[in-house]
């Protein structure tokens, strides 16, 4: 979250020793719907992936969808704001 948006997150960086290997990705929509935020933030793709510990955005799940999304969309005020 911070390598996004400047901000450190709550949740810190929580390492679940694989245990999420069998949870659901996101849909293609939900792809590219975090890929436009991250264009329109120019927020650095591998930056995030690195954050969400994901190789890419295909690979985000479902749980860490609203993360990222709520991350790129802070990141897309801060760039307009700033």
């Amino acid at each position: 979250y911070e390598a996004v948006t400047g901000i450190a997150s709550e949740d810190g960086n929580k390492d679940d020793d694989g245990n999420a290997s069998n949870v659901a990705v996101i849909s293609d929509a939900q792809v590219n719907e975090l890929i436009a935020l991250a264009d329109e933030a120019e927020a650095d793709k591998a930056k995030v992936c690195a954050w969400l510990k994901v190789e890419s955005f295909a690979d985000i799940t479902v749980k860490q969808f609203q993360k990222a999304k709520n991350a790129l969309a802070t990141a897309k005020q801060n760039k307009a704001s700033a």
